[in-house]
């Protein structure tokens, strides 16, 4: 996803709310009045997903902490779907960038893109069991559940899909993935993260896939003859 000019904003007077609804629209509106007031004078830089030590969202964290237990790890879909965030060391990098160099324009601001299989390469993650797509849906599992996953092609799957290449040509430059997942496991070592996603359900999910996969397996399985 390309986001070099912002949505159209519409009649921003009209908002009285700020919720998930009317978010991306307040924020483009944002960016207009910005662009307006101040032309090529201003920046807009634009966060995909930031995480890091000390993140009080615990979204990314989630998955490291839950990489560092011993139990079997459901994690989700098969694999093949991407998951992209940047290093908030990243970001504060290319701020001084931006300040120090008098860059304006749009910037996106969005790390490595990863498959949810290098993902969890780099956790380090053990014994991982794969959670199908359809079976997270009928278990009404949701984004707060099993944080980041965006199903390739499903609902804000773009998300996981930002081109940073303006950014990186201005100077932008991305932390290894391990450097900040070694960072974010300092930081929970050094605190108390509680679950996303309960050891209960983990489990009850778990063995769902493992019934799942071997009911596959044997229907895969040749005939036998006598």
């Amino acid at each position: 996803m390309d986001i070099g000019s912002p949505p159209s904003s519409g009649d921003s007077s009209i908002l009285t709310e700020l919720d998930q609804k009317t978010y991306g629209r307040c924020k483009a509106a944002c960016e207009d009045i910005v662009q307006q007031v101040y032309g090529h004078r201003c920046t807009l830089l634009r966060p995909q997903i930031v995480v890091g030590p000390h993140d009080p969202d615990g979204r990314y964290a989630f998955w490291v902490h839950r990489a560092m237990q011993p139990a079997e790890m459901l994690a989700p879909g098969d694999g093949s779907d991407h998951l992209q965030v940047i290093d908030v060391r990243d970001v504060a990098r290319f701020v001084t960038t931006v300040i120090e160099n008098d860059l304006g324009g749009a910037f996106n601001l969005a790390g490595p893109r990863l498959t949810w299989s290098e993902f969890m390469t780099i956790l380090g993650a053990k014994s991982i069991v794969w959670n199908a797509a359809d079976i997270i849906k009928s278990a009404g599992l949701t984004q707060s559940d099993l944080p980041l996953f965006r199903p390739e092609r499903g609902p804000r799957s773009s998300l996981m899909d930002v081109s940073n290449e303006r950014a990186r040509a201005a100077g932008l430059t991305l932390s290894d993935p391990k450097a900040t997942i070694e960072h974010a496991r300092a930081s929970i070592l050094a605190g108390n993260l509680p679950p996303a996603l309960t050891p209960e359900r983990e489990a009850e999910l778990i063995r769902q896939s493992l019934r799942d996969g071997d009911s596959l397996q044997n229907r895969l399985k040749p005939p036998q003859r006598n």
